[in-house]
Order: C-alpha cells, then structure tokens, then sequence
C-alpha cells in the first residue's frame, strides 16, 4: 500500500517542483523588469542598431536566415529567432524588444540560482542572483538585443546539468549556448559577466564530490568545508 501511495504522490511532487519553479521564475522576470522600466523604450544603439536588430528584422520579415539589410558577420541566429517571434505575436517596437531580452535574462538568473543552490546552498543562491542581476555589466547586458545573455543563461543551466551527471542536458545546453554565441565569448569576461568563472566553480565542485566518494568521513568532511582551491589532506580508504 506504501508502495501505491508514493508512486502515486510522485506526480504531484513533481508537479510541485515545477510550480515552484515557474513562480520563481516569475518573480525573477517582475523584478528585473521593474529595475530596468525606466530604460525599455530606450531606442536601439551600438551593435543593436548596427547588426542584431536589421539581421532580426529580416528574419521576422522574410524569414531568412540570412541577414540582407546589414553584412552577415556569421553570428548564430538563436537570439535573433527569438526576437523575430515575440515580434510576430506582440509586435515591432523596442519595449517589445527589451521585454523579450528581460525574458532571456530571467532565465539566465534562474539558471544561476539553480546552479548556485546545488552547488552551494540557498543563502548562497539568493545572494548570487541578486548580485549578479545588480552587477552593471549584468545589469546593461540584460535589456539589450545581443546574444551574451543568452550564452550565459545556457552556460549556467549546462553547468547546472553537468553537476547533477546528466550527459544528455549538459550536452544540449553547452550546444544551445554555442547556438547563442560564439563560443570565444564563453570563457571571457564579455557584456554577460565571466562565466568562465561559474565554469571553474562547478568543476572544482565536481572534482571535490569525486574526491569526497573515495575519501574517509574525515576526509570527505575536510573537501566539502575546503574553499575554492584549497588543498586538504585527509586519510583515504
């Protein structure tokens, strides 16, 4: 009976989970677009206006992938279909433009604390995802049309999927982050912030979980309290 009684809570539990989810979502999505409202009708400038938006206008109006009102400079189209699509449904105006960045953005700061939450622990998560959307380079990048955030966001969740030793996801979302930029962009300090440094972490994070399987409870405890980089020494079995 026990048995019945969890396989059929399962769902709901799950159902919970991406409730949860969703609102935090949400509540990431109202925030930053409060911070950012005085700054949505803005009209577009620098590489907007010199590439991202005429290349995404072609798209919404042609559908090509192929940018004909600009030069082609063999930027990844990701970014530029998303635009092309929230303009088919809400229409052509930069509100709409930087309302659907705001989206990308939400998304990245969810991934982030995600991320941060399972490497770390809640206080942790909450701290990194406020510091991050207040960072100023975060901040600026987050209403532009360019394609750093969306590379970030895809990085976190992939760092995210490859800590939790799921093959399939990290693949697709390190694909996905290639598909949003070009992936020099992801190992240096661009407009998104560093996240080769989220890289470093989690990999460092990893190697200690490794570690920690193979060590004595003491020296498991010792690579879990260690800093980044620290070195500790423990008995091994």
């Amino acid at each position: 009976m026990r048995a019945v009684l969890s396989r059929a809570e399962r769902p709901q539990r799950t159902a919970s989970l991406w409730t949860q989810d969703l609102l935090l979502l949400a509540a990431i999505f109202v925030v930053i677009m409060l911070l950012h409202a005085p700054l949505l009708r803005l009209p577009y400038f620098w590489d907007e206006a010199g590439y991202y938006i005429p290349a995404a206008r072609d798209l919404y109006l042609t559908g090509t992938l192929i940018p004909h009102s600009t030069p082609s400079n063999a930027h990844p189209p990701l970014v530029l279909a998303w635009l092309a699509l929230v303009w088919r449904v809400a229409g052509y105006s930069p509100l709409v433009t930087r309302t659907a960045m705001l989206v990308v953005a939400a998304f990245s700061l969810f991934g982030l604390f995600r991320l941060a939450r399972f490497a770390a622990n809640l206080p942790v998560a909450w701290a990194t995802t406020a510091l991050t959307a207040l960072y100023p380079a975060f901040f600026t990048q987050s209403s532009l049309a360019h394609l750093d955030m969306a590379a970030a966001g895809f990085t976190f969740w992939g760092l995210l999927a490859y800590l939790e030793d799921r093959r399939w996801k990290h693949a697709l979302w390190f694909s996905l982050a290639a598909g949003g930029q070009k992936g020099g962009h992801l190992s240096k300090d661009g407009g998104g912030g560093r996240p080769a440094w989220p890289a470093e972490e989690a990999l460092n994070h990893r190697a200690a979980r490794k570690e920690s399987r193979r060590a004595t409870p003491g020296g498991a405890a010792c690579i879990i309290r260690g800093a980044r980089r620290s070195r500790c020494s423990g008995s091994r079995t």
